[in-house]
């Protein structure tokens, strides 16, 4: 996850990745490197942004 913080605003940008080993048709699907196991994984990456603006949160 990475925070920045601009003006006051908070935006956060996280990414995961969902494994699809047996997936060979789909697209945007990539090998990518899985720090923790060590191993390259048939993957597709996910991000998300999260905005904080004052008190009220808004997620898209």
């Amino acid at each position: 996850m990475f925070l920045c913080n601009v003006g006051g605003e908070i935006l956060a940008f996280d990414d995961t990745h969902t494994a699809h080993p047996y997936a060979t048709e789909i697209p945007l699907l990539y090998w990518l490197y899985d720090s923790p196991s060590k191993t390259f994984t048939w993957v597709m990456n996910i991000v998300a942004l999260h905005a904080v603006r004052g008190e009220s949160i808004s997620i898209d």
